[in-house]
């Protein structure tokens, strides 16, 4: 593809979603305005040029969860449904009746805690392989023999510490560090609790 093309079409793409934070409702008493596309909220204020102050790197994340759906509709099975973006969506999902649909539901969540950085996440069916082999997924899910014959059981470095969701070696070791210096500070709040 020409690269002016791909220019103008990444510009067009950023400012139809910078287009949906303008046109984000806002919720009432409090300055806020709901996230588009993937939920939660931002502070709604306004530049001295006039645009819509957003939070660094919000307007991205946006753009990496419509590119990760886009990404996931080439590769997903056709049993599954588009990848849920907005976080109410995601968690209904997650516990939804059907186990198929808890799998994408649970790769959505997994997508998100990356901050949705699709290059960087295992694909759908690598993530669900996964999960068949990783002892901290629900039997239900673990033990079903059609979802062992669609994905069957492999290792994914990355899913480990009970997460559900995948993680980086480098996630994985702040999460460690943080957990660690909370042990110690509240260790420390104990002893002097108690004294």
């Amino acid at each position: 593809m020409d690269d002016k093309l791909i220019e103008i079409s990444t510009n067009e793409f950023e400012r139809g979603v910078k287009n949906l934070f303008e046109i984000a409702p806002p919720i009432p008493g409090t300055g806020m305005r709901e996230t588009p596309v993937i939920g939660g909220q931002f502070m709604s204020t306004r530049l001295t040029n006039g645009d819509l102050g957003l939070p660094s790197g919000l307007c991205e994340r946006v753009c990496r969860a419509l590119c990760s759906r886009e990404y996931f509709h080439r590769d997903k099975p056709s049993w599954a449904p588009p990848l849920p973006l907005h976080k109410n969506a995601i968690g209904a999902m997650e516990h939804a009746s059907s186990i198929w649909l808890r799998l994408v539901g649970y790769y959505a969540f997994s997508l998100k805690k990356s901050d949705w950085h699709y290059d960087a996440h295992p694909d759908f069916r690598s993530y669900c392989s996964g999960l068949m082999h990783y002892r901290a997924t629900p039997d239900k899910l673990r033990n079903d023999r059609e979802l062992q014959r669609e994905f069957p059981p492999k290792e994914l470095v990355g899913l480990c510490d009970g997460a559900l969701f995948w993680r980086s070696f480098e996630q994985i070791a702040r999460d460690r560090e943080n957990l660690a210096r909370t042990a110690v500070m509240e260790a420390r709040e104990a002893r002097i609790g108690a004294g």
